[in-house]
This record gives structure tokens, sequence and C-alpha cells, in this order.
């Protein structure tokens, strides 16, 4: 199958080598200098195997594929969060996606792109929240990423865009965190206040 497709560079013609194929970055051609971007599939350079089919689920305690009930899930799309088996999970530059996924990034842009389309605006607000907290002297970055904590819980909260329904509890304890950090800074000012009038 491999030696069936032969791309060519469309300034000069020339075939481009598998060197090129799947940079993240495109990569100038050898004959022209003109930029070339080839994203392959995987299976493009392998053979058929056997167990390309999907592993079958044996035990009622593994996790399924989310488009066979009945293949074991071997990995999660990282863009939906949808479980996959091997014969659903499309791997390009690291990224695991569904083919789902994958025909939606396509639809979009015209070009088939594996980019994490759904943005996980809960963690991130639960990032900023902890993170500050974790280590002794990040804690007095929390007078600014306290407000922008509460800001991207305000901002996002009725924004989640996720094919597997999630709820806010990370919003939530975000929003809470956040709101103690601002208290303390305010009960410290105005200590500071009544320390320096008295």
């Amino acid at each position: 199958m491999a030696d069936v497709f032969e791309p060519r560079c469309l300034g000069c013609g020339m075939l481009v080598p598998r060197e090129v194929w799947n940079n993240p970055e495109p990569q100038p051609c050898a004959n022209c200098a003109r930029l070339i971007s080839i994203d392959a599939f995987p299976a493009l350079f392998t053979s058929v195997l056997g167990n390309t089919t999907g592993e079958r689920l044996v035990a009622d305690e593994e996790a399924s594929c989310f488009y066979h009930s009945g293949k074991k899930a071997e990995v999660v799309c990282d863009t939906c969060g949808r479980f996959l088996c091997a014969l659903c999970d499309i791997e390009l530059n690291g990224a695991h996606t569904c083919p789902r996924c994958l025909s939606a990034s396509g639809a979009k842009t015209g070009e088939i792109r594996v980019l994490p389309e759904a943005m996980m605006y809960d963690k991130i607000a639960l990032y900023l929240a902890v993170v500050p907290m974790l280590l002794l002297f990040t804690i007095y970055f929390t007078f600014v990423t306290a407000p922008v904590c509460l800001f991207v819980v305000i901002r996002y909260w009725s924004r989640m865009k996720s094919e597997v329904p999630r709820t806010r509890w990370r919003f939530v304890v975000a929003a809470v965190i956040a709101s103690l950090q601002l208290l303390s800074w305010g009960a410290l000012a105005v200590a500071l206040v009544f320390a320096i009038l008295s």
C-alpha cells in the first residue's frame, strides 16, 4: 500500500521522501525549496496484522470502546475523551484521536489536523487555584492567579465543550479556593492598614 502512495511536490513534481512526511512543521522541497506538509496515517506504513481489529472485551470490569462495545478500550481520545479500541485509535504526532474528532477537525478547517479542540477550562481554573499554593515561594502569585481563576470560571461556566459529559465540580472547587485566597489577601491588607494607623 505504501508503494502505491507517491506524493509529489506541487511546485516541481519531484517525489517527496518519507523523511519529510508527518513533520510538525512544513519542510522545504529538496529540488525547488517549496514548503511541503504531508500527514500520513500510520496504517500506510504497516501491514494488516491479526490484532488490529481490537482485543475482545473479556471482563465486565474492563472499559469498552465507545464505538465498539465488545472491544476492549486501549486509549482515550485526546480531543473528546472517548475510550477507543485499537481499531478506532488514530495516532498522529503522539496524539490519539477518534474517527469522529478527526472528521470534525477536517470539516472545520478543510484539512485534517489533530488538535485538542475541546479546551478543558475547568482544569485550567483548578490549576490556577491550586498550583501556586504547592510551593512556598509561589504562594504570592495567588494575588494574580486568584482573580484570573475567577474570571475563567465565570467566563467559561456555560461553555464547556466536550462530547463526553463533564460536571462542573472543578469550577466550583477552583472558585472556592480562589475566593479564599482573595479573602486572605483582603484580610492581610486590612491588618496592614490597622498596623500602620495604630
